[in-house]
């Protein structure tokens, strides 16, 4: 098969098509990041040989909501931001402790906790979208050959709930309140539905991305969970960018193989990460079985492993990958399962990914 350029390649893996070899994606490394001046090496190995993703932001297009933000100091460690939402129905808010010494937040009080911060939250009206796009065809104009620019939705209808109201909150309502989560994942579907019709009047696109069913998926929620509050509502967000002749890409992490193929019926044309034993549950061969000609498989080396194994290691999990998943000659690209995540790169990290990359780039 002739050689293709970047561009081709994630064009043919969103529409299952052949390959020349995988594609190769570097998650979370871009010209400028991870910042640290270490992961300048590896920075430049992926604008050198990756199939690059930019990912384009809609977000000054459309019209904020109302937050007053407010911080107060909370302990040596921490300070406590305050966020107060003002609906039609009335005010919420939420609080989080961001650490003062590079260790991470926490949320301490979540927006919503009652049917009646439901109620308020229900009263927001669809969002105002409006603006010049021009960005988004002057970015697709620069990469080029390079690759694609990819348009990220944010989190998915079920994702986007569960984080408004935490975990535990989230699993009580999910027995006890299950009409009030139903109305707010509709009022979040709606709100994607008319964003992206703003989006797709204008062109932009063919790529969509989409994350946030993690939030419910085992071993949080079974499988009946997920199909009743992630594959209803977000069917109808693929299908009508299917209908536009343009694809979405969903990220989800956590044991995948009771519901790999939910993945299928939601409509998502390509899936990251995928993750094998012990952090998931299912190997690349198990999930080509289920996902063959139907869902592209993203990942799904672990990015634990760029930092803790030999570069031989990787590179026969690299070779065992495509072996499982790339029989047809398509649906896969060679990515880490997330990005770099630790403050500076090391030589290791470094030499993994070089293993990485040249397994891909020579098969």
């Amino acid at each position: 098969m002739r050689s293709l350029t970047s561009r081709q390649r994630l064009g043919c893996c969103f529409k299952h098509q052949e390959l020349d070899r995988p594609g190769l994606f570097l998650r979370g490394v871009t010209a400028t990041s991870p910042q640290h001046h270490s992961y300048a090496p590896l920075r430049e190995l992926a604008l050198a040989k990756g199939d690059l993703k930019f990912g384009w932001q809609y977000g000054d297009l459309i019209e904020p909501m109302l937050i007053t933000r407010s911080t107060q100091a909370y302990s040596e460690d921490f300070e406590r931001h305050i966020r107060i939402e003002h609906t039609p129905a009335g005010d919420l808010r939420a609080t989080y402790l961001a650490g003062l010494k590079g260790q991470p937040g926490m949320p301490e009080e979540y927006l919503l906790k009652t049917v009646a911060d439901a109620e308020k939250y229900l009263s927001l009206p669809l969002p105002k979208v409006g603006g010049d796009m021009r960005s988004f065809f002057e970015l697709d104009g620069e990469v080029g050959d390079r690759g694609i620019v990819e348009v990220p939705l944010g989190l998915n209808p079920g994702g986007f709930v569960a984080a408004l109201f935490g975990s535990d909150q989230f699993a009580l309502f999910s027995i006890e309140e299950r009409d009030v989560l139903d109305a707010l994942m509709q009022q979040r579907t709606d709100h994607l539905l008319h964003i992206l019709e703003c989006l797709l009047s204008q062109g932009v696109g063919p790529y969509f991305a989409m994350l946030g069913q993690e939030y419910i998926a085992p071993p949080l929620h079974g499988p009946q969970d997920f199909r009743d509050f992630n594959v209803q509502y977000d069917r109808a967000i693929a299908d009508r960018i299917h209908e536009a002749g343009a694809y979405l890409h969903v990220h989800c992490h956590g044991p995948l193989c009771s519901i790999l193929e939910d993945f299928v019926d939601l409509g998502a044309d390509i899936l990251h990460p995928i993750e094998p034993p012990p952090l998931g549950d299912v190997t690349a061969k198990g999930a080509k079985a289920i996902l063959r000609g139907r869902v592209c498989i993203e990942g799904n080396i672990q990015i634990g492993d760029m930092y803790t194994e030999s570069a031989g290691a990787i590179r026969t999990m690299v070779t065992e990958l495509i072996e499982d998943a790339f029989d047809d000659q398509r649906d896969l690209i060679v990515c880490p399962t997330a990005s770099p995540y630790v403050p500076e790169m090391t030589s290791r990290c470094h030499d993994n990914y070089e293993a990485l990359v040249d397994v891909v780039t020579h098969w």
